[in-house]
């Protein structure tokens, strides 16, 4: 199914969702899941952007597996949203996305292609941990600094040559 199971919204108590190699497109109405902290999207066959709906419930979203085109642009209709997790998706850019989670606190970015070369590394300034472990960075740009509560960052399996004052 390209929308999420109409059986699944049923299930009033549910609080962890996640969905393997489906082509699950439209994940919504996501209110009716109330209880529903964390919903994970792995290895989605879907060639298209993914939609979701808005809820407050969501704390934690990922969407893994080679899913570069379909990492939806923004995720401002998960607006309690504490940890998002983007690894292993082949993107090459910083998420742009991310500044209106003000609630954010975890952004995992591993296992993509970001090189980071154009400056830009936009968030939450509520972010705590950043991890970009095996990406392709090779310098860590000024705008690190737009993350001052950051409290672990992970940058290992790259080839850091460069890292800016801030």
């Amino acid at each position: 199914s390209k929308r999420l199971p109409k059986a699944v919204l049923q299930c009033k108590n549910l609080e962890y969702l996640e969905l393997v190699n489906t082509p699950t497109r439209r994940i919504q109405k996501l209110k009716k899941l109330s209880n529903l902290k964390s919903l994970y999207i792995l290895n989605n066959k879907q060639l298209k952007e993914i939609k979701l709906s808005k809820t407050q419930s969501v704390k934690t979203f990922g969407l893994r597996g080679k899913s570069s085109g379909k990492v939806p642009v923004s995720f401002s209709k998960l607006s309690n949203l504490e940890k998002l997790d983007l690894g292993d998706n082949e993107l090459t850019r910083f998420p742009s996305g991310i500044r209106y989670n003000t609630s954010l606190k975890e952004l995992l970015l591993g296992n993509n292609q970001m090189t980071l070369e154009d400056g830009y590394m936009e968030g939450s300034a509520s972010l705590e941990k950043l991890e970009l472990q095996r990406n392709k960075i090779k310098g860590l740009p000024p705008s690190i600094g737009n993350f001052p509560n950051l409290k672990k960052l992970t940058l290992n399996f790259n080839e850091i040559e460069t890292v800016a004052d801030e």
